[in-house]
Protein backbone atom coordinates (compact mmCIF):
# COMPACT_ATOMS: atom_id res chain seq x y z
CA UNK A 1 0.00 0.00 0.00
CA UNK A 2 1.53 3.58 -1.17
CA UNK A 3 1.35 6.08 1.53
CA UNK A 4 -1.67 8.04 -0.45
CA UNK A 5 -3.76 4.62 -0.45
CA UNK A 6 -2.68 4.92 3.42
CA UNK A 7 -3.38 8.39 3.85
CA UNK A 8 -7.03 8.40 1.92
CA UNK A 9 -8.21 5.17 3.75
CA UNK A 10 -7.30 6.93 7.15
CA UNK A 11 -9.53 9.71 6.39
CA UNK A 12 -12.62 8.05 4.86
CA UNK A 13 -13.56 6.57 8.03
CA UNK A 14 -13.99 9.81 9.32
CA UNK A 15 -17.20 11.52 7.11
CA UNK A 16 -17.34 14.78 9.26
CA UNK A 17 -13.92 15.61 7.99
CA UNK A 18 -15.59 16.18 4.41
CA UNK A 19 -13.45 16.59 1.00
CA UNK A 20 -11.10 19.17 2.38
CA UNK A 21 -9.52 16.28 4.85
CA UNK A 22 -9.60 13.91 1.90
CA UNK A 23 -7.78 16.44 0.14
CA UNK A 24 -5.15 17.26 2.60
CA UNK A 25 -4.62 13.39 2.88
CA UNK A 26 -4.20 13.07 -0.55
CA UNK A 27 -1.56 15.99 -0.92
CA UNK A 28 0.44 14.95 1.99
CA UNK A 29 0.52 10.84 0.51
CA UNK A 30 1.25 12.56 -2.85
CA UNK A 31 4.48 14.03 -1.30
CA UNK A 32 5.66 11.24 1.04
CA UNK A 33 5.18 8.58 -2.21
CA UNK A 34 7.86 10.44 -3.99
CA UNK A 35 10.19 11.39 -1.16
CA UNK A 36 10.23 7.59 -0.15
CA UNK A 37 13.86 7.28 -0.49
CA UNK A 38 14.18 10.68 1.67
CA UNK A 39 12.08 9.47 4.35
CA UNK A 40 13.85 6.14 4.47
CA UNK A 41 17.01 7.83 4.94
CA UNK A 42 16.06 9.91 7.60
CA UNK A 43 14.76 6.48 9.33
CA UNK A 44 18.09 5.11 9.09
CA UNK A 45 19.77 8.20 10.40
CA UNK A 46 18.57 7.37 13.86
CA UNK A 47 19.56 3.58 13.82
CA UNK A 48 23.25 3.33 13.88
CA UNK A 49 23.26 0.20 12.29
CA UNK A 50 22.00 1.25 9.26
CA UNK A 51 23.03 5.61 9.54
CA UNK A 52 25.22 6.45 6.15
CA UNK A 53 28.62 6.76 6.85
CA UNK A 54 28.53 10.66 6.33
CA UNK A 55 25.43 11.22 8.53
CA UNK A 56 27.40 9.44 12.11
CA UNK A 57 28.61 12.42 13.14
CA UNK A 58 25.44 14.08 13.47
CA UNK A 59 24.07 10.77 15.25
CA UNK A 60 26.65 10.56 17.49
CA UNK A 61 25.68 13.84 19.84
CA UNK A 62 22.24 12.01 20.07
CA UNK A 63 24.28 8.98 22.63
CA UNK A 64 26.48 11.66 24.54
CA UNK A 65 29.52 10.00 22.82
CA UNK A 66 32.96 12.00 21.81
CA UNK A 67 33.90 12.59 18.41
CA UNK A 68 37.30 12.17 17.33
CA UNK A 69 39.50 13.81 14.86
CA UNK A 70 40.11 11.03 12.24
CA UNK A 71 38.12 8.56 13.50
CA UNK A 72 37.10 6.02 11.05
CA UNK A 73 33.03 5.65 10.10
CA UNK A 74 33.53 1.84 10.98
CA UNK A 75 35.04 2.70 14.60
CA UNK A 76 32.45 5.39 15.08
CA UNK A 77 29.44 3.42 14.56
CA UNK A 78 30.89 0.94 16.84
CA UNK A 79 31.04 3.02 19.41
CA UNK A 80 27.02 4.32 19.24
CA UNK A 81 26.12 0.56 18.93
CA UNK A 82 27.73 -0.25 22.51
CA UNK A 83 26.39 3.36 23.74
CA UNK A 84 23.47 2.04 25.77
CA UNK A 85 25.16 -0.55 27.67
CA UNK A 86 28.51 1.54 27.93
CA UNK A 87 26.25 4.75 29.77
CA UNK A 88 24.79 1.68 31.76
CA UNK A 89 28.19 0.83 32.91
CA UNK A 90 30.03 4.60 33.01
CA UNK A 91 32.04 4.81 35.46
CA UNK A 92 33.28 1.39 35.58
CA UNK A 93 35.63 -0.34 33.82
CA UNK A 94 33.32 -2.13 32.27
CA UNK A 95 32.08 0.78 30.08
CA UNK A 96 36.14 1.34 29.37
CA UNK A 97 36.22 -2.09 27.98
CA UNK A 98 32.82 -1.76 26.32
CA UNK A 99 34.05 1.54 24.60
CA UNK A 100 37.34 0.63 23.38
CA UNK A 101 35.97 -2.81 22.18
CA UNK A 102 33.22 -0.89 19.90
CA UNK A 103 36.16 1.32 18.82
CA UNK A 104 37.66 -2.04 17.54
CA UNK A 105 40.23 -3.17 20.16
CA UNK A 106 39.87 -7.29 20.61
CA UNK A 107 41.29 -7.35 23.88
CA UNK A 108 40.67 -4.81 26.89
CA UNK A 109 41.61 -5.18 30.42
CA UNK A 110 41.21 -2.28 33.44
CA UNK A 111 43.65 -3.05 35.97
CA UNK A 112 43.48 -1.39 39.47
CA UNK A 113 46.47 -1.18 41.28
CA UNK A 114 44.87 -3.19 44.87
CA UNK A 115 44.20 -5.73 42.17
CA UNK A 116 48.20 -7.42 42.73
CA UNK A 117 49.69 -4.70 45.52
CA UNK A 118 48.27 -3.34 48.84
CA UNK A 119 47.31 -0.22 47.85
CA UNK A 120 48.60 3.24 49.78
CA UNK A 121 46.07 5.52 50.59
CA UNK A 122 47.89 8.71 48.22
CA UNK A 123 47.12 6.19 44.84
CA UNK A 124 44.16 3.62 45.59
CA UNK A 125 42.61 4.75 42.71
CA UNK A 126 44.95 4.69 40.03
CA UNK A 127 44.54 2.14 37.56
CA UNK A 128 45.83 0.70 33.84
CA UNK A 129 44.28 -0.39 30.77
CA UNK A 130 45.79 -3.07 28.67
CA UNK A 131 44.94 -3.48 24.96
CA UNK A 132 46.32 -5.43 22.09
CA UNK A 133 45.18 -7.30 18.41
CA UNK A 134 44.63 -3.73 16.60
CA UNK A 135 47.79 -1.50 15.99
CA UNK A 136 49.89 -4.20 14.87
CA UNK A 137 53.84 -4.76 15.75
CA UNK A 138 56.39 -2.58 16.81
CA UNK A 139 57.84 -0.58 13.76
CA UNK A 140 61.67 0.03 15.14
CA UNK A 141 62.65 1.09 11.89
CA UNK A 142 60.23 4.39 12.09
CA UNK A 143 60.42 4.64 15.67
CA UNK A 144 61.91 7.70 18.05
CA UNK A 145 62.23 7.31 21.68
CA UNK A 146 59.56 9.54 23.08
CA UNK A 147 57.57 10.14 19.93
CA UNK A 148 53.61 10.60 19.51
CA UNK A 149 52.69 7.06 19.11
CA UNK A 150 55.82 5.42 20.76
CA UNK A 151 56.36 3.42 17.95
CA UNK A 152 53.30 1.91 17.46
CA UNK A 153 51.36 1.41 14.42
CA UNK A 154 48.81 3.67 15.53
CA UNK A 155 48.26 7.35 14.11
CA UNK A 156 48.33 9.63 16.78
CA UNK A 157 44.47 10.59 16.26
CA UNK A 158 43.52 6.47 17.24
CA UNK A 159 46.40 7.20 20.21
CA UNK A 160 43.87 10.28 20.93
CA UNK A 161 40.66 8.88 20.45
CA UNK A 162 41.92 5.46 22.86
CA UNK A 163 42.93 8.25 25.40
CA UNK A 164 40.33 9.95 25.32
CA UNK A 165 37.80 7.00 25.74
CA UNK A 166 39.21 5.91 29.26
CA UNK A 167 39.73 9.58 30.26
CA UNK A 168 35.73 9.74 28.95
CA UNK A 169 34.40 6.89 30.88
CA UNK A 170 36.34 6.74 34.35
CA UNK A 171 34.93 7.54 37.62
CA UNK A 172 35.88 11.12 38.37
CA UNK A 173 38.15 10.21 41.89
CA UNK A 174 40.01 7.34 39.57
CA UNK A 175 43.56 8.36 38.28
CA UNK A 176 44.20 6.96 34.75
CA UNK A 177 48.17 5.58 34.74
CA UNK A 178 48.57 4.70 31.31
CA UNK A 179 47.24 2.69 28.16
CA UNK A 180 49.46 -0.29 27.72
CA UNK A 181 49.32 -1.48 24.35
CA UNK A 182 50.22 -5.13 23.68
CA UNK A 183 51.97 -6.18 20.35
CA UNK A 184 52.21 -8.93 18.84
CA UNK A 185 50.72 -11.28 22.09
CA UNK A 186 53.28 -9.69 24.53
CA UNK A 187 52.84 -10.41 27.94
CA UNK A 188 52.93 -7.50 30.87
CA UNK A 189 55.88 -7.81 33.12
CA UNK A 190 55.14 -5.54 35.57
CA UNK A 191 52.96 -2.44 36.20
CA UNK A 192 55.31 0.75 37.12
CA UNK A 193 54.38 4.05 37.71
CA UNK A 194 56.97 5.24 34.38
CA UNK A 195 57.62 2.60 31.95
CA UNK A 196 59.66 2.39 29.47
CA UNK A 197 58.86 2.40 25.90
CA UNK A 198 58.98 -1.12 25.86
CA UNK A 199 57.79 -3.74 28.26
CA UNK A 200 58.96 -7.68 27.52
CA UNK A 201 59.83 -6.32 23.93
CA UNK A 202 56.47 -6.31 23.18
CA UNK A 203 55.04 -3.54 24.84
CA UNK A 204 54.56 -0.44 24.88
CA UNK A 205 52.84 2.18 27.08
CA UNK A 206 51.24 5.52 26.46
CA UNK A 207 51.40 7.87 29.68
CA UNK A 208 48.07 9.94 30.80
CA UNK A 209 49.28 10.61 34.84
CA UNK A 210 52.64 11.19 36.22
CA UNK A 211 52.48 10.51 39.62
CA UNK A 212 55.64 12.89 41.26
CA UNK A 213 55.35 16.47 41.02
CA UNK A 214 53.26 19.60 40.16
CA UNK A 215 56.30 21.40 37.73
CA UNK A 216 55.85 22.20 34.30
CA UNK A 217 58.07 21.12 32.02
CA UNK A 218 57.71 19.63 28.52
CA UNK A 219 58.83 16.31 27.04
CA UNK A 220 58.31 14.16 23.78
CA UNK A 221 54.99 14.88 22.88
CA UNK A 222 53.49 15.39 26.67
CA UNK A 223 54.11 17.57 29.36
CA UNK A 224 54.07 17.58 33.46
CA UNK A 225 51.31 19.43 35.42
CA UNK A 226 49.44 19.42 38.58
CA UNK A 227 49.91 15.48 39.26
CA UNK A 228 48.33 14.41 35.53
CA UNK A 229 50.11 14.08 32.23
CA UNK A 230 48.33 16.87 29.98
CA UNK A 231 48.84 15.20 26.37
CA UNK A 232 47.30 18.11 24.37
CA UNK A 233 45.85 15.28 22.77
CA UNK A 234 42.37 14.69 24.33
Amino acid sequence: MSFLEARVADMRPIRWLGELAEGIARALGTVQDREIDLLKAGVKMRVPDHCPDDALGKLAPTFRLPIFAGELAERLRGRMQEAFPTWEDAGLPEAIERSLGGYGVPTVEVFHWQQWHEPDDDWYSKFWVFISGLFGSLNWGEFNWGDATWGSTATLAEKRAVLGQVVFWKSPQSLPVSVIVGLGGGMIWGVHNWGDEVWGGETIQWPLSNLWGADWCAWGAFKWGNGRWITGEI
